[in-house]
């Protein structure tokens, strides 16, 4: 079981921390150019995207057949 522990003294009495005096930090460097690779995935993704969004926006009507029937097939008795 987890008891509750009381605040500390400073953070109870409502002081407020000075703000340090660090020196600001470095820009971050330039991320890397994308490999060939990585520029040939995001090109394809973006056209599997486009073509996704093109195939749900297609109206259907409602019912219909399906495409495809599904027919069991009997299993072939083994010979001896």
């Amino acid at each position: 079981m987890l008891l509750a522990r009381p605040a500390p003294a400073a953070a109870a009495s409502g002081t407020r921390h000075k703000k340090s005096s660090a020196p600001a930090q470095k820009p971050l460097p330039p991320a890397p150019a994308p490999s060939a690779a990585q520029k040939e995935f995001d090109r394809q993704r973006a056209g599997t995207l486009a073509t996704l969004k093109t195939l749900r926006e297609h109206p259907l009507p409602p019912g219909g057949d399906l495409p495809v029937v599904f027919r069991p097939q009997r299993t072939r008795k083994r010979e001896k």
